[in-house]
């Protein structure tokens, strides 16, 4: 998610890290990494890979800047070990508000939606439509989604206790 804004600003040597999901190696991550030039890639997430980055490991050689989004785990762990390594920002749960009339691509919309929701199972996603065909089918294109999605547990939670779709009239009314 971050390689390519690293390599764009020149940095010398950029190492990614992506967790396994579900035990499985994410191989459209890894080729991602590989097409965004990263020097090196690791197989690792959560507070690990962050306390590898900031501390190093037998290993890894330790990082100087930690950049990319992760939950409240790893914000709370990059901010315990903030002092050790630079890093990017102290965020929160992530959130989405879209705004969609008829002519909004539904499948879109709800990849939007679950890329969002993924983050953890606080992070609210809103849509807002003037149209209910499209809010319809936009409920039913994210329960599609999340019965193959290897982070459904996450997603599921945010979308079923903190998101929603509201159906309004005219966006332009008072």
């Amino acid at each position: 998610m971050t390689i390519l804004i690293a390599k764009v600003a020149s940095i010398p040597k950029v190492i990614g890290y992506t967790p396994p999901i579900a035990g499985k190696i994410p191989h459209a991550t890894i080729a991602a990494m590989h097409l965004a030039s990263a020097d090196e890639i690791y197989l690792l997430g959560g507070v690990q890979a962050i306390a590898a980055m900031a501390l190093g490991t037998e290993t890894m050689a330790k990082g100087d800047f930690i950049m990319g989004p992760g939950n409240a785990f790893i914000t709370e762990a990059k901010r315990q070990l903030f002092s050790e390594i630079g890093i990017d920002l102290f965020a929160g749960p992530t959130e989405i508000l879209i705004m969609a009339d008829e002519t909004a691509d539904p499948f879109m919309v709800a990849m939007d939606i679950i890329l969002q929701a993924k983050h953890g199972p606080d992070s609210p996603a809103v849509i807002i439509t003037t149209s209910e065909a499209v809010g319809r089918e936009l409920m039913r294109i994210i329960t599609e989604l999340l019965k193959n999605l290897l982070t459904a547990k996450l997603a599921g939670t945010s979308w079923e206790w903190f998101s929603e779709v509201i159906i309004v009239g005219l966006i332009d009314e008072p």
